[in-house]
């Protein structure tokens, strides 16, 4: 069975790791030009903090790499009230990091 915490840009070696020890979100952020498995996509910056020996990154950096938008805030306020609509619930607990 496949580990489904590996990170499914890199196939897993003989011992069932991935080469790549990257968190998955610093991996996509990095961006990809080579075209030799048919991905490709433009690097962009990526906050974050490390916190408790925990990483928590910008969700508003997320966003306007990921989904391409000009502009982030306007973005996550129109999914969140999408996401309502279709009752889905995100986590009550949202805590603000300095972003710099």
């Amino acid at each position: 069975m496949v580990d489904s915490t590996l990170n499914p840009l890199s196939f897993p070696n003989a011992d069932g790791h991935s080469p790549d020890q990257r968190p998955l979100p610093e991996i996509i952020a990095a961006g990809k030009t080579d075209n030799s498995e048919n991905i490709d996509w433009a690097a962009f910056p990526l906050a974050y903090h490390d916190v408790e020996g925990q990483r928590y990154y910008s969700v508003q950096d997320w966003l306007v790499g990921v989904a391409h938008t000009p502009n982030a805030r306007t973005f996550w306020e129109k999914l969140k009230r999408r996401l309502k609509k279709a009752k889905i619930e995100l986590s009550p607990s949202w805590v603000q990091l300095p972003y710099t």
